[in-house]
């Protein structure tokens, strides 16, 4: 009767044994495979990089598409130049881009850089948030660094070059006091 249930006892052990091998071979096969499939699959995640405006805003973007043109707004803190200036790039398929930044007081510039194709217009506005601000765009600057401007609140200009273009804003120093504020910059190139 020892024997008999030693041999029971035994038996039971193997059988139990040899299944949870099993079970960790099936696990381990299955992780190779999930790796194998994980691996060999693309990553189609191109999510396109949206610009901001200044280090102290928050983080907020969103994408509305109009039966001309896909317009982006964003207030996500941007990718600087080596000079300072704020990068701005337009989502696929976008034309028109419009930015809420921060001006910090009298003479402060702030500038903005976009790439774009020689032939293209660009079309730009700048508006204070509140309406009674004063803030204007001081410059436009070409990809060989000549400036022109100033210009008011909103301006059409005919890019001449292909390459990294400048937009400066900053208070208009000949007409109204000193201000520090919001504003909401929109940039359309065609």
């Amino acid at each position: 009767m020892k024997n008999l249930i030693i041999v029971f006892l035994l038996s039971g052990f193997v059988i139990a044994g040899c299944g949870q091998k099993n079970e960790n071979q099936t696990s381990s096969n299955q992780n190779q495979n999930n790796n194998t499939t994980q691996n060999s699959t693309p990553n189609n995640n191109t999510t396109p990089s949206p610009t901001g405006t200044t280090p102290t805003e928050t983080s907020q973007k969103s994408v509305e598409e109009t039966s001309k043109k896909p317009e982006t707004t964003n207030t996500e803190n941007q990718k600087r130049t080596e000079d300072g200036a704020i990068r701005i790039t337009f989502p696929i398929g976008a034309t028109e881009v419009s930015l809420n930044g921060k001006i910090s007081g009298f003479g402060e510039q702030i500038t903005y850089v976009f790439e774009a194709s020689k032939g293209q217009k660009l079309n730009t506005s700048v508006m204070p948030i509140p309406k009674n601000g004063n803030i204007r765009i001081s410059q436009i600057i070409s990809p060989s660094g000549n400036a022109d401007g100033p210009f008011g609140n909103n301006t059409s200009y005919d890019l001449n070059e292909s390459g990294d273009w400048k937009i400066v804003l900053s208070e208009n120093q000949m007409a109204g006091d000193p201000w520090q504020g919001e504003y909401k910059l929109t940039v359309m190139i065609k």
